[in-house]
This record gives C-alpha cells, sequence and structure tokens, in this order.
C-alpha cells in the first residue's frame, strides 16, 4: 500500500516510542499493544516507570477487578497529585529555572513569560486564598476565564488543595454556565472581568453574574483583573474577591495528598448532540492515559518542545496544554483572542515568532486559515518538528493543506481521537508509522479497540479496510459525533458511504450491512469495545 508520509529512520529511532518499545523488551507496535490489551496493568505499570510518574504512596495494585471490570479500581492504596507530578517534581531540578509559560495578548505588543518557579509561587499565593475561604479537599471550583496566565495558575491551584475543577468554555452565555454549575454543585467560580476578542473589550464576569442569579451552590467568585479593557466591573460584596486581593499573601503551602482514583477534573461534554454529560477524571486516569502513554510515548512530545494549541481552558485541550508540556518539562503557549485578529496571519506569526515545535490543530482551524491562501508562505514556520491533530474529524482537502503548506510533507500529523468522555485516546498516530491523509495509524495502547462480530470474535477484512477499521470504536454515551468521526474515517479509506441514524451507521452493500454499535466497556473508562454485526441485506449498494 502505498503511503503519502513515510517516517525516516532517524525520526523513528529517536522516537520516545522506539524507546518505550526497547524499555519494554517489545520487538513492535503491534506485540506491544497485543500485550497491553491482555494485561493493561503491566502497561500501566511500563508507563509509570517510563514516564517517571510520581507517587506520595506507590500503590499496593495496579488494577483490582474484583467488582467486575466496569468497576475497576486503579493503582489501589496510592496517594498523588496530578500539581505533584507537572509542578512539585521539578523542583531542585535544571528545568525549575526554566520558561514554562509564555503568553501574547491579543495585541502583540502585551507578553508575559513565567519560569517553573514564578509559575509554582503564583499557583501557591492562590491555593492559599483559596484554602482561607474555606474550599479544600472534594469542592468543585469552576473556571471561566479567556486564554490568560492565571487561567492555568487558577487549574492547578484548585488541584493544589485537592479540589476539583470545573473547566467552563470562556464563550459560553449564562444558560450552559447556570446548568453546569448547578450540576456540578460548584462551590466557587474562577474568572476574569472580560477579555480581547477582534480588538473590542468582551465582559465575563458579567454574563457569569446573570448566571449566579439562580446558581444557588456558588459562595465565592474570585476574579482576575485583565487590564485596559475599560469596563464596569460590579462586585457583591461577601461573594466576590478579586484576585490581588485572596493572592496577596506570600505562601508554602504543601500540594494535598490525594488517592489516585480521588476525582481531579469534572469537564462537560459539549452538549451539542444532547445534554451536557459531566465527565469526571481522576488524578491518576489523565496522568497515565492522555499525558503519558497517549502524547508523550506515543505522540512523541519532549522536555525540549514548545506546545501551542489554540483553544480553550473549556475543552478538553486546556487541561492537555495545562498537563502535557509541565509533566514533560516543556514549554506552553498561550494566546488570548482568535487566530486570524488583529491580523489573518497571526496564527502562523505566533508559531513563527515564538518558534513553536509541537502544534495542535483542529480541522476546523485549518479550515478557517485555509480561507487566506498562501498566505501562511509568508511566515517561517521551520521551529516546527511535530503536528497534531483532534476533537474532529478531517477532510481530505484541509487535511492536505495543511500537510503541504504547514508540515512541508515532511513532517507527521499525530491524528488522535477519544474524547471527553475517555480522558485519553482510543485510536492514535505515531511518528513510527506511515500516514494517509485522515487516518489513524493505531489503537491506542491498552483500550481493547477492534473490530468484532456479535459473538466477539475480530472480523476478517482486507488491509485497506483493516486499516481503517481503527475508527470503529463507540464510546458508551451511543454519540452521534463519534459515530461520524468514526464512519467518516472508514468511508474515506474504503470509498464506502454510510448512512447515519444516531449512534449507528449502516454500510449498504450487495451482499451484507455492516452496524457498528457500542458494545461494553472493557476495564476502564479508556477501554471500550466496538460491535460490527454483519447481517444479510437484499439492498444494492
Amino acid at each position: 500500500m502505498a503511503y503519502l508520509w513515510t517516517p525516516p529512520a532517524e525520526l523513528v529511532e529517536k522516537s520516545n516510542l522506539s524507546a518505550f518499545l526497547r524499555a519494554t523488551g517489545q520487538p513492535d507496535y503491534d506485540t506491544l499493544a497485543a500485550k497491553a490489551d491482555i494485561d493493561p496493568a503491566w502497561l500501566a505499570q511500563e508507563v509509570f516507570g517510563f514516564c517517571d510518574v510520581r507517587f506520595y504512596r506507590k500503590p499496593e495494585k495496579i488494577l483490582d477487578l474484583a467488582r467486575g471490570e466496569p468497576w475497576a479500581r486503579w493503582c489501589v492504596g496510592g496517594t498523588t497529585n496530578i500539581v505533584l507530578n507537572c509542578i512539585d517534581k521539578h523542583r531542585g531540578t535544571e528545568v525549575w529555572d526554566k520558561t514554562f509559560l509564555l503568553w501574547e495578548g491579543e495585541d502583540r505588543r502585551e507578553q508575559r513569560r513565567l519560569s517553573y518557579a514564578e509559575f509554582a509561587f503564583a499557583v501557591e499565593r492562590l491555593a492559599s486564598g483559596l484554602r482561607k475561604l474555606g474550599i479544600g479537599k472534594g469542592d468543585v471550583v469552576a473556571i471561566y476565564m479567556p486564554n490568560l496566565p492565571e487561567t492555568f495558575i487558577a487549574f492547578f491551584a484548585i488541584l493544589k488543595i485537592g479540589a476539583i475543577v470545573m473547566p467552563l468554555f470562556s464563550g459560553f452565555g449564562p444558560d450552559p454556565i447556570r446548568a453546569r454549575l448547578n450540576h456540578g454543585e460548584a462551590k466557587a467560580v474562577i474568572t476574569a472581568n472580560g477579555t480581547w476578542r477582534r480588538g473590542a473589550p468582551a465582559p465575563l464576569k458579567s454574563v457569569l453574574d446573570e448566571a449566579l442569579e439562580t446558581a444557588p451552590t456558588v459562595q465565592h467568585v474570585i476574579v482576575a483583573n485583565r487590564g485596559g479593557l475599560g469596563i464596569d466591573t460590579p462586585i457583591q460584596a461577601g461573594r466576590d474577591h478579586w484576585w490581588d486581593e485572596i493572592a496577596k499573601e506570600e505562601a508554602n503551602l504543601p500540594t494535598v495528598e490525594m488517592d489516585a482514583e480521588d476525582p481531579a477534573i469534572l469537564l462537560y461534554t459539549s452538549g451539542t448532540t444532547g445534554e451536557p454529560k459531566g465527565c469526571v477524571w481522576t488524578h491518576i486516569s489523565f496522568i497515565g492515559s492522555m499525558v503519558t502513554r497517549d502524547m508523550i510515548i506515543c505522540g512523541d512530545f519532549k522536555p525540549t518542545d514548545l506546545f501551542f494549541f489554540f483553544s480553550d481552558m473549556g475543552w478538553m485541550v486546556g487541561a492537555m496544554c495545562a498537563c502535557i508540556p509541565s509533566f514533560a518539562g516543556g514549554r506552553l503557549l498561550v494566546a488570548e483572542g482568535t487566530p486570524d485578529y488583529p491580523d489573518t496571519g497571526r496564527f502562523w506569526r505566533l508559531i513563527a515568532d515564538h518558534k513553536v515545535t509541537y502544534l495542535g490543530v483542529s480541522p476546523t482551524i485549518v479550515r478557517g486559515m485555509m480561507r487566506h491562501g498562501d498566505e501562511v508562505e509568508r511566515y517561517d514556520l521551520s521551529s516546527l518538528r511535530m503536528t497534531a491533530s483532534g476533537g474532529e474529524a478531517w477532510t481530505e482537502t484541509p487535511w492536505r493543506w495543511f500537510f503541504e503548506h504547514v508540515c512541508k510533507s515532511k513532517i507527521p500529523i499525530i491524528n488522535i481521537s477519544g474524547g471527553t468522555e475517555v480522558g485519553g485516546c482510543i485510536f492514535t498516530g505515531t511518528p513510527n508509522h506511515p500516514m494517509n491523509p485522515c487516518s489513524f495509524s493505531r489503537p491506542a495502547l491498552g483500550v481493547g479497540a477492534d473490530i468484532v462480530d456479535m459473538a466477539g470474535a475480530v472480523v476478517t477484512l482486507s488491509p485497506t479496510a483493516r486499516s481503517a477499521s481503527w475508527c470503529c470504536v463507540m464510546h458508551r454515551s451511543g454519540s452521534p459525533r463519534a459515530c461520524g468521526r468514526a464512519t467518516s474515517a472508514i468511508s474515506r479509506a474504503t470509498g464506502i458511504r454510510f448512512r447515519e441514524s444516531g449512534c449507528m451507521a449502516t454500510l449498504p452493500c450487495a451482499a451484507r450491512t455492516v452496524s457498528i454499535t457500542f458494545l461494553a466497556a472493557r476495564t476502564t473508562p479508556s477501554r471500550f469495545r466496538a460491535s460490527a454485526s454483519v447481517r444479510q441485506s437484499s439492498r444494492a449498494c
């Protein structure tokens, strides 16, 4: 089979995946994946060791299935904290004085830079202030903020005191904010007075105030002052607090030791296909799956990388931006505003000016930037060594445009898909595997992704169809959006067109119809299986 991109031998040799294969004694990815599917506890242990995942107290048992696979318990007896793994472990190392976060405002003249030490200092001050307000272990604290350094400081400050982060999209109006605050019973909200959007000040606090009129569980609102906006910010006595007032004192606050499976993040789905679902990620689940297994090992993120994914804290990418570079000791670029304002070349200029090495994109961003033609060619993007994509299905035209104009047909697009419900990948790309438009390389490690018949036997497919079949993994939510991602990927690879209905997609052929639907959760929320039922059909293609 011909591929559009084939990995150079040097890239494969130096990849984190190859190092992991050597460390585990596995000859290739498929052998590793087969062993991981049989023994997910072995995989987790190897990932923890290879990536130096930290615990205060080591787990007595990596995986406990005594209650059955759907109720699996991970890292039994172990204690940890996301802050331990992303911030605290760098103390006393050469990383500590290295730049962690670079921020650029919508006006490029506004820039800030924080080292790990400076960032940790700010986290401790805010965490201490939250504690004084009576916020602590198990309390839900929402973040309704734009892309500011304070947004990421808030993320880690909440986790540091054992509270639970509830990210909210900064573009939400009062109704979706209210629904999530009430459902999650949030005790506090951290917000900003506003932000710049396309040259105009956009208030956030006033939008939040409207939502809070019928959100009775919220006792405190912490407001960061995004200076220069010139907007009125009403403060309700007793409830509202300016950030600088509660985070004004220096603090030497220890990170709270949490059970490995204590809740860390309560992230809601978008709600575009039904009621938003609150998805709980634990202190070990997100670190042990998306951060280490998926993006560091398979995605090849390295400590020397500068990560840039233009998104919002309210989505899954927000937590990825916070945790992936910080866990690895790398750097993060954060940009206020939109990719194409104040000029249509802003997105490419950010990459060129800051010398981004690891770029994340969604197909939507790429389609938006394509409208401006070959403007991308004006910018030096030679710092890029890796790109990643996620969030929705590609179509071939934007994929090829991005590959040719941004990747220069030389660097890979690590295409990943899993979702908020999973907190990790179901299928993934890697720098070790060849690539075709819109494709995934393999099922993610340890997720048990496959195509099986109703008896549970693996369906025999042609090599072309088999390479596409990894997309046929459905989440238990039965999401039509997830179904669309799966079926469109198969269609691109095989030329087959699906008839979609809800979470079911049927494949019209002269001899048979294949229905893709969710079968059962396997070991964890990261381990799902799909069912492909094959039945006779008299319909013509």
